[in-house]
């Protein structure tokens, strides 16, 4: 991992002095399906990770395009989308699990859930008005 002195910010991901992107922009999602990819047997498809993550196939393909462009920028094999929807990783995903990080909190993106979750848990709590 860079030290925090070597990496300086470019739009969403973090560059670091030896050329590598770290992804600022991510949320939680984002990160569980890149461990999920890794973790899963090669062809998991769209709709079962739709489900797991309780999202639409849209949403699904929107985060795969999104873990692409990483790759991408990072000169890692892309993942490929075949018939059916199953996805199958190139042979280096492993090194996307060293661009990422669900424990950097201040870059961390919280859904509409978390968000949701959040804001009542504040007026639940409150003996005061609160604006939100």
């Amino acid at each position: 991992m860079c030290e925090a002195h070597d990496i300086m910010s470019k739009g969403h991901a973090m560059v670091a002095k030896d050329g590598t992107k770290r992804w600022g922009g991510m949320n939680k999602r984002i990160v569980s399906i890149i461990d999920e990819l890794y973790r899963a047997t090669p062809g998991v498809s769209i709709s079962s990770l739709a489900k797991k993550f309780q999202v639409s196939q849209r949403t699904i393909r929107n985060d795969l395009n999104a873990i692409n462009d990483l790759l991408s920028e990072n000169r890692i094999g892309e993942m490929e989308i075949r018939s059916g929807g199953r996805i199958f990783c190139g042979k280096d995903f492993e090194k996307l699990l060293l661009l990422v990080s669900d424990e950097d909190f201040y870059a961390y993106k919280l859904s509409k859930e978390e968000r949701i979750r959040i804001a009542a848990s504040f007026l639940v709590s409150s003996s005061e008005y609160i604006t939100l």
